[in-house]
């Protein structure tokens, strides 16, 4: 008999006074310091069928911004995903939803964007890393890409099969990016395709709300985001 999957989901806010960056740098130190740890820790990877994270940053009264990453977890009811999730987000003030058995990811029309989502956020997550300086210059390459008229795959695909490890291991791309092959057009189909319901978007936004914080928009002007958000270009 199948296991009982649930949804578990993770709070963690700030406010920010609305200087350029600084809700953005917050939301950075709060997936650095404890989203990035929790999925890597053990339990977590045992027990998670599926997760996804997503930074907001929203104005409000006063210019000031506020600012939260949300993370959410597949896995059985019974599992112990809570306690290893809790010991790396208790002092960051997270704030824990009650489990859920009736979410649109839990769907079993679902399992295969479960599986495009944790890849991109996976991938998106290995790229935020640990090292701010090294962020900056993703953040920066990434946001040209997600506002050019071209199919950003043609550009990812190589940025990505240089920089991120977890991008060759869960696409099979040799270190050297070399190759293009079906199971790479299947991996990006699932980057690219929505979910079951609409209010689960293409995965490969994800990519670009981890690591940006903000989803932008072919027509978007770079220079004008990457004021928002004070980040370089290259």
């Amino acid at each position: 008999m199948a296991e009982r999957l649930v949804r578990y989901r993770w709070n963690v806010a700030v406010v920010e006074v609305a200087a350029p960056g600084a809700p953005f740098r917050a939301l950075e130190r709060i997936i650095r310091q404890g989203i990035g740890p929790a999925t890597s820790d053990p339990v977590f990877q045992e027990h998670a069928v599926a997760f996804a994270v997503s930074k907001t940053a929203e104005p409000t009264a006063e210019d000031r911004v506020r600012g939260w990453v949300d993370l959410t977890a597949v896995a059985p009811s019974d599992s112990p995903i809570r306690g290893a999730v809790q010991r790396h987000l208790g002092d960051l003030g997270a704030i824990e939803e009650p489990p859920s058995d009736a979410d649109p990811l839990l769907l079993p029309q679902a399992a295969e964007y479960r599986r495009g989502l944790t890849d991109m956020v996976a991938i998106a997550l290995d790229l935020h890393g640990a090292d701010p300086t090294t962020l900056r210059a993703h953040q920066g390459e990434l946001l040209q890409v997600a506002c050019s008229a071209t199919d950003p795959r043609f550009q990812l695909h190589p940025y990505l099969s240089e920089h991120s490890k977890v991008y060759r291991a869960r696409t099979g791309v040799p270190p050297d990016g070399s190759s293009w092959s079906w199971e790479h057009e299947e991996c990006w189909a699932r980057f690219y395709t929505p979910g079951p319901m609409a209010t689960l978007a293409a995965p490969i936004y994800a990519l670009l709300n981890v690591v940006l914080g903000i989803v932008p928009r072919r027509w978007d002007r770079p220079d004008a985001l990457a004021a928002r958000i004070d980040i370089p270009l290259p």
